[in-house]
C-alpha cells in the first residue's frame, strides 16, 4: 500500500506527479476529507502497518511534535519502504523578509510582501488544520530523519509549484 497524506483535494498538484509515478497505486488521504474518494487518515495515527511508500507534501510543519509523526511513520513502514516529504524552506522565507526590509525584490511572484510571506511561517490561519506548527531547515529536516531511524537520506533544496523554496526529502526504512 502506498499512502498520500495530507492531500487535502483529490489528487496532488501535478507538480507532485513526479514523485508519485502511477496515481491510481496511491490512497490519497485526509484528516478532514472533503471528497469520497479521499481516506480519513490522520498523519499520527495510520492504521495500516507494513506500508510500501507515505507522501507528505506540505503536511509536516502544521504538526506540533514533527519527530513523532516521523518516528511513527518508520514504524508504519515495511522494511524497505520509503517516505516522501515537502516542506517549506524557512531560511528561503527569512531571506526573503531581509530582501524586503533591504528594498529588494523577492524571488517570488506571490511572497513577495511580508503578509505573504508570513504564511509560509504561521501557515493561513484559516482553521486549526491550517496552521503551521514546526519550521523546518535542510540540516534539521535530515537530523530528525536520522533520529527517527531512516537511512539512505536523499535531501534537497527546490523551487516548486508553491512559489516557494521546499526542502525535499526522500528516505527509507
Amino acid at each position: 500500500m502506498k499512502i498520500v497524506l495530507g492531500s487535502y483535494d483529490q489528487v496532488p498538484h501535478p507538480y507532485h506527479h513526479q514523485f508519485l509515478g502511477n496515481l491510481s497505486e496511491w490512497t490519497i488521504s485526509d484528516i478532514n476529507p472533503r471528497f469520497p474518494n479521499v481516506e480519513k487518515i490522520d498523519a499520527l495515527d495510520i492504521p495500516y502497518k507494513e506500508v510500501e511508500a507515505l507522501y507528505a507534501s506540505h503536511i509536516l510543519e502544521h504538526i506540533a511534535n514533527p519527530e513523532v509523526a516521523l518516528k511513527h511513520w518508520f514504524d508504519t513502514l515495511e522494511t524497505g519502504g520509503w517516505v516522501q516529504i515537502n516542506v517549506p524552506d524557512v531560511e528561503w522565507a527569512l531571506d526573503q523578509i531581509m530582501k524586503l526590509n533591504n528594498n529588494e525584490s523577492t524571488d517570488s511572484t506571490y511572497f513577495n510582501n511580508k503578509e505573504n510571506i508570513y504564511k509560509i511561517i504561521n501557515g493561513t490561519e484559516e482553521s486549526f488544520y491550517d496552521t503551521h506548527k514546526s519550521w523546518f531547515t535542510l540540516n534539521k529536516l535530515k537530523l530528525m530523519l536520522e533520529e527517527s531511524g531512516f537511512k539512505n537520506i536523499e535531501i534537497k533544496r527546490e523551487y516548486e509549484a508553491h512559489d516557494m523554496m521546499c526542502i525535499i526529502a526522500k528516505a527509507f526504512k
